[in-house]
């Protein structure tokens, strides 16, 4: 008899989606993976992809199919999908949600390995879906030569953030790079992988353009444009002083406060989002009625906000801590740093702003707004 998994249907978005009833108690340790609690990144894909308007999508790694499926239901420019897994429980979910949504004529789901199926399927697809558990980093490379030659869009999901964030070997292992552990660390996270794939690109002159990349939860989420061209990726470290907090772009061993200095890098340095792309995000976001709507909408508007700053932000608590300040209002530090510098809430944390102040002048603003 064959193996099978308890399955229940959920409405999610504009599609109805076929899942195993274990997902909503633990997800985590279901035989075919599917996180309730990704619907948010779900949602802003679909987004991308209405916005993009892909006519053809890979779902890689797709499990039960949950996000080309909703793509391809909320979404009527897709003419082609595939659902690709190696798991051979994934793919009766896949093909029976393919069905629910009557995209059986549009779409098919594939028993296969990601990286076999991108070489079989080489240069056939506008818009292609990463999102493994774990690092993105082994599928990068195969994702790329999936797109159509003349270039197309990933969109890549990263979950080891525990190692992005603070854990040097298995980072330098999957990405090159060395993380950094402080108050921006799922900033730079964001960062080193959106590097991580522009040097991808770059060694097949290809160059990367970033239409929305965010943190949340557990993850990370990048949508990158990506092209034929001669536009070299704008990468590079940044340094960061654990005791007077200074920051800055490049690799220093000494710090002004005679401190030794910490690095990460090498990293993506420039915006990490298109803000022409999410204000399209914003007007297409106000005429779906999707369930997470208001928080997209607050998501897209601190993201548009965070452009054209440099690549950290100060988290408020840590300067607090670190020099014995009492936390005040953040109205109040964000009116004394505007007086001089350009200053932003950042969706990276509640408590976080970024600003062109240098770190002295972020401490004595602080203490002057807060009393």
């Amino acid at each position: 008899m064959a193996h099978t998994v308890q399955s229940i249907d959920y409405p999610e978005g504009g599609a109805t989606l076929s899942v195993p009833k274990q997902s909503f108690s633990d997800p985590h340790h279901c035989e075919v993976f599917f996180n309730p609690a990704m619907r948010f990144s779900r949602t802003m894909g679909s987004l991308c992809v209405g916005v993009l308007k892909p006519a053809s999508v890979l779902d890689g790694l797709s499990a039960t199919g949950a996000r080309g499926v909703r793509y391809a239901a909320e979404n009527k420019g897709v003419k082609k999908l595939f659902l690709v897994d190696a798991n051979p429980l994934a793919l009766g979910f896949a093909g029976k949600n393919l069905k629910l949504n009557k995209l059986s004529s549009k779409g098919k789901a594939v028993y296969d390995h990601f990286e076999d199926f991108c070489i079989a399927h080489r240069g056939e697809f506008d818009f292609v879906e990463v999102d493994p558990f774990g690092t993105p980093a082994p599928f990068i490379e195969s994702a790329l030569d999936a797109l159509k030659s003349k270039g197309g869009v990933l969109s890549i999901t990263a979950t080891d953030l525990a190692n992005l964030v603070k854990k040097n070997a298995p980072t330098l292992r999957d990405y090159g790079a060395k993380p950094l552990y402080n108050d921006f660390s799922h900033e730079t996270s964001l960062r080193i992988l959106l590097g991580f794939i522009a040097r991808k690109a770059w060694e097949r002159k290809l160059c990367v353009t970033p239409l929305l990349c965010y943190y949340e939860l557990h993850y990370v989420k990048l949508v990158v444009e990506i092209e034929k061209g001669k536009r070299k990726p704008v990468l590079g470290f940044i340094s960061y002083c654990d005791k007077c907090l200074s920051r800055f772009v490049g690799m220093r061993k000494k710090c002004v406060c005679g401190n030794r200095l910490l690095y990460a890098g090498p990293l993506w340095l420039g915006d990490f989002c298109d803000k022409k792309f999410l204000k399209k995000l914003i007007e297409l976001n106000g005429e779906r009625n999707y369930e997470d709507r208001k928080r997209i909408e607050k998501t897209l508007w601190l993201l548009t906000g965070e452009q054209g700053f440099p690549p950290w932000f100060f988290g408020t608590h840590s300067v607090s801590d670190e020099f014995g300040l009492a936390v005040g209002k953040m109205s109040l530090l964000m009116e004394g740093l505007g007086k001089k510098f350009k200053v932003a809430r950042t969706h990276f944390s509640p408590n976080g702003l970024k600003t062109t102040a240098p770190a002295k002048k972020f401490v004595e603003t602080a203490r002057a707004s807060w009393g």
